[in-house]
């Protein structure tokens, strides 16, 4: 009896040994972490996606920039979720992790993290308004547009904004590059398509719709086509359609072409153009700034440097035996205008002296007025100390005058300069340099060449 009772006991114990064996206790299982991803990205918003976790009752997730949490869900039953009213061109983070549906059987998963930097904020590229900023306070135009900036690309002096050009609703996005000249102001203004394929549709669509862009009256295109040796041939295309037809023949690569519009007459060109390669929308000052101090420093500098630099506004020309670069347009601090040649040698090395002429459609009385001004504010115009003044018939002097005031004398009583009369001529300058102001009859020169 005992014997059959211990069998019974040692049955029961096995039994509840192998009932334990069987359903063991088990740790809860941690979810998988969800795949992350982006789309729509704008420049006020985005939508991240991500598959759905197996198990998972729901979702958290945060989104945060370096300042703090922007918004947040801690019980999410979505698996994708759209963000809007961000700011532009701004680094967002997002966590997100599956939930739980009961902690005894799974765990929350590991959070997923995924960065989305908003777009830049892109502006409509107006040429005729952007022209208008030309010559305006560059602080002003970067305060102005500061909601399109691009800051990593900016610095100083030079201010880039994102912009788009439209055609047809479709949207082309660019990136404009805004330099501030030497006084402060806005220099020039420089667009360039994000997209090189773009290059070539632009450069057509401005040249095509210049009416209805405003970009102004068509005033012709200049172009050089480069060979391999370096060499180059150029020359200006008249109408839209030779100009098209100069691109459209050519490697643009070996190709610089420049459209000229004048958007503001007096002002401004709009140029559509090829260089390096890439197309680019130029709005540029009509004609150079005559700083005296600068124009100094220009004899003796680089010709060829600056020919390149001034090319839209200039042209090299050459006349009896002798070789320049002319602008026809410049303006002094006082907006006095002046067509300006710049000399070179035969080999167009440096810049050897520069000539300026008084604006033919100004009257005698009006030159008078300007040649007034320079000899009595050389200081206004920085041309330099007084060095000397005196009258001069073919090539030789004929009386001197020891001060601007006695000049101002001798003109107060003999008047200005006949046509049979000696010229008169005023000379400022420094050490270096020396700038005579020569009055004749009916013609205001200034002439600039190294002090002898």
């Amino acid at each position: 009896m005992k014997h059959r009772s211990f069998i019974a006991a040692f049955a029961m114990c096995a039994a509840l040994l192998g009932c334990q064996k069987e359903t063991p206790n088990q740790e809860p299982v941690v979810l998988d972490t969800p795949v992350l991803s982006s789309s729509d990205i704008t420049s006020s918003g985005f939508t991240v996606a991500w598959g759905g976790v197996e198990h998972a009752s729901a979702y958290a997730y945060t989104l945060s920039t370096a300042d703090g949490t922007v918004s947040s869900d801690e019980n999410y039953a979505e698996t994708s979720v759209t963000f809007s009213d961000l700011d532009a061109n701004t680094g967002y983070e997002i966590r997100v992790k599956a939930l739980s549906p009961d902690e005894t059987l799974y765990l929350d998963s590991k959070e997923a993290v995924l960065t989305v930097t908003t777009s830049i904020q892109k502006t409509a590229f107006d040429a005729p308004a952007l022209a208008q900023k030309l010559g305006t306070g560059f602080e002003t135009f970067r305060t102005d547009y500061s909601a399109y900036e691009i800051a990593s690309l900016s610095a100083d002096g030079i201010f880039v904004m994102g912009a788009y050009a439209e055609i047809s609703g479709e949207q082309y996005p660019l990136t404009v590059e805004v330099t501030e000249d030497a006084y402060g102001n806005v220099g020039s203004i420089v667009a360039t398509p994000d997209n090189s394929d773009d290059d070539m549709t632009l450069f057509t669509h401005y040249l095509n719709n210049y009416e209805t862009l405003n970009l102004g009256e068509w005033l012709g295109a200049k172009y050089n086509v480069f060979a391999e040796d370096g060499s180059s041939e150029g020359g200006i295309c008249y109408t839209i359609d030779e100009t098209l037809g100069i691109v459209n023949s050519n490697d643009v690569d070996n190709l610089s072409v420049h459209a000229l519009f004048g958007v503001i007459s007096g002002k401004a060109y709009a140029v559509p153009s090829f260089e390096d390669g890439r197309f680019k929308f130029q709005l540029v000052n009509n004609f150079l700034r005559l700083d005296y101090p600068m124009l100094y420093t220009l004899l003796g500098s680089d010709y060829s440097a600056f020919a390149k630099e001034h090319y839209i506004i200039g042209n090299n020309l050459e006349a009896w035996g002798e070789y320049y670069f002319n602008i026809d347009y410049t303006l002094d601090m006082m907006d006095n205008a002046f067509s300006c040649d710049f000399y070179t040698d035969a080999e167009r090395t440096t810049i050897n002296s520069i000539s300026l002429s008084a604006y033919d459609s100004y009257t005698t009385d009006e030159q008078m007025d300007i040649w007034e001004y320079y000899v009595t504010n050389p200081d206004a115009l920085n041309l330099g100390q007084f060095k000397e003044a005196y009258t001069l018939s073919f090539g030789s002097v004929v009386s001197s005058f020891s001060s601007v005031q006695e000049v101002l004398d001798y003109v107060e009583a003999n008047g200005r300069p006949g046509g049979f009369d000696p010229d008169l001529v005023v000379v400022f300058g420094d050490e270096n340099t020396s700038l005579e102001i020569i009055l004749k009859s009916i013609y205001l020169y200034i002439e600039i060449t190294p002090a002898e």
